[in-house]
């Protein structure tokens, strides 16, 4: 995962949330676990993200800026990572299967203040968070929207739009209106960038002809006092087969909704 992608870029809006002096070891959390989620389910479902992204902001993105601890932080986040990756994936993934992939964030986690294993403490965890959930795991549709337009640039809208070409026939209709309103924000996008480039080059063509006014003024060798003639002139229903542990997983297949 060399290049970002667009729910890196997405998350990474919540830094600001961290302590300036905790925010570089806090995008580095979040790349080494979307590494980590590529490892385990080399091509999650899209509910995944969007779960993800709903959550995690629904979460932080209220707090004030640098007032969340990168413990806080980091818990949450995997927490929400292992409950999504298992309720939009077919197959069966554990929370075992995570830990050969976590070693390098694992000190963010704080594991040996709980005093317990790595293992038990993820269990944990994706108990916590689903409670703080109210063991409720459909995605708020409307707040994502809110979360694209509001945080993101065209490059990103442009990512996430083509990564859902292709999901329209088998999604929901709160889904497909995600779509529609970000594809019509970047169309939005895309007009003003247009028009602050052609903003731009007009500019540049303005002083390049002040430029041709000042040298031919120059070489008539008028006095200033004399030559006065200078002129200035921008899905598919959320899968819960996935299987979680053994406190959750009646919760998810009784209160997941399709997304």
């Amino acid at each position: 995962m060399n290049d970002i992608m667009w729910y890196q870029n997405i998350m990474r809006n919540l830094l600001e949330k961290l302590p300036e002096a905790s925010r570089k070891d806090g995008e580095f959390f979040l790349d080494k676990l979307f590494l980590a989620v590529k490892r385990v389910d080399n091509k999650p479902e899209m509910e995944f993200f969007l779960g993800l992204i709903e959550k995690s902001f629904l979460k932080f993105e209220n707090e004030k800026s640098g007032s969340v601890t990168l413990v806080k932080f980091s818990r949450y986040i995997l927490g929400l990572t292992l409950l999504y990756i298992k309720s939009g994936n077919d197959g069966a993934i554990w929370n075992s299967d995570f830990i050969p992939y976590l070693g390098e964030i694992k000190k963010f986690f704080d594991v040996e203040k709980e005093g317990k294993s790595f293992y038990k403490f993820l269990n944990q965890l994706e108990v916590d968070v689903f409670v703080s959930l109210n063991h409720q795991l459909a995605i708020d549709f409307k707040h994502f929207t809110s979360i694209l337009r509001g945080n993101n640039d065209l490059k990103t809208i442009q990512s996430f739009t083509e990564a859902c070409k292709g999901l329209g026939n088998e999604s929901s209709e709160g889904f497909n209106q995600v779509v529609k309103d970000a594809e019509a924000h970047m169309i939005n996008l895309q007009f003003a960038d247009d028009l602050n480039s052609d903003f731009n080059l007009e500019g540049i063509d303005e002083n390049l002809r002040n430029t041709t006014l000042q040298k031919s003024s120059h070489a008539n060798s008028m006095p200033m006092s004399v030559n006065k003639g200078h002129r200035l002139s921008i899905f598919k229903a959320l899968a819960t087969s996935g299987e979680l542990s053994d406190q959750t997983s009646l919760f998810i297949n009784q209160n997941n909704g399709p997304i």
